[in-house]
């Protein structure tokens, strides 16, 4: 399991079997991102808080529109699971690293 916190502070992302939005005021499941084949292992969010990055078990990075809740672009090209994700600085680029020995840089613009 994983979990990432707003750059604001409002919402908690956990990463299982799926990914949950959490209101951190209230502790309400606000919304809940389906599109991963198989358990997620990293979220994280963009520097303006509107994206989620993820990665899993299924070899994919997804990212995420935080405004409508859906799946916004999907990154293929790892060939086995993906432990970790995360943006730069300015969220143009993201960075995957994988358990096949690779690292990838990509320009999400």
């Amino acid at each position: 399991m994983t979990i990432a916190i707003s750059p604001d502070g409002k919402i908690l992302a956990s990463g299982g079997e799926t990914i949950k939005l959490w209101d951190l005021a209230t502790g309400e499941l606000k919304n809940t991102l389906q599109g991963h084949a198989g358990a997620v292992y990293s979220v994280k969010f963009s520097a303006d808080g509107k994206t989620i990055a993820s990665s899993g078990v299924d070899k994919s990075i997804k990212l995420w529109d935080l405004d409508t809740g859906k799946l916004s672009r999907s990154l293929e090209s790892h060939t086995t699971l993906v432990p970790s994700v995360d943006f730069d600085r300015n969220s143009t680029g993201l960075a995957s690293a994988s358990l096949d020995g690779t690292v990838k840089l990509w320009n999400i613009r």
